[in-house]
């Protein structure tokens, strides 16, 4: 199966390069958002995936952060 990928951000292996690549049946492949020091935000929301044969594509995030509240009022 031949996949094309269009990424919206920048991924982790390939930046923001249309990737690709050659599948079959079975495999798998892992495409990640580049996420570094001074980029923690990185999101793939509205990347495009295009293939000549029916494909599953999941999307998920391996963790959040929660902003911490540092000012807090008394009564």
């Amino acid at each position: 199966t031949s996949v094309t990928i269009k990424p919206r951000a920048e991924t982790r292996v390939n930046g923001l390069k249309t990737q690709n690549i050659k599948l079959d049946k079975g495999e798998v492949y892992l495409v990640q958002a580049n996420i570094t020091d001074f980029n923690l935000r990185g999101d793939l929301t509205g990347t495009e995936v295009i293939a000549d044969k029916n494909i599953s594509v999941f999307g998920g995030q391996q963790r959040s952060k929660i902003p911490v509240a540092t000012n807090y009022s008394s009564p």
